[in-house]
């Protein structure tokens, strides 16, 4: 799967974000060898990976985290943590 293969709608809400977890099991259901975080503990331990290494590249350029992050970020952080990015 592509970054193109996403949801065209930026994530910008609660309900937005149902529709891309929908998505994203809806992808790992039809293809779950492209998923490399299938167990709970090693997604989980991704997402808190993806999350903290987006901080530490933002704090390298001289800018800090978003004081609210968005829901645009926790998609993406959820989406990279299952394949591995």
């Amino acid at each position: 799967m592509t970054d193109d293969d996403r949801p065209r709608k930026r994530v910008e809400s609660a309900d937005d974000l149902v529709t891309w977890l929908q998505w994203l099991a809806d992808d790992v259901a039809a293809a779950p060898d492209a998923v490399v975080n299938l167990e709970l503990d090693q997604f989980l331990a991704a997402c808190a990976t993806q999350l903290r290494d987006r901080v530490r590249l933002q704090r390298r350029a001289g800018r800090a985290g978003p004081a609210q992050p968005s829901w645009q970020l926790v998609a993406d952080v959820l989406h990279d943590a299952a394949h591995g990015y």
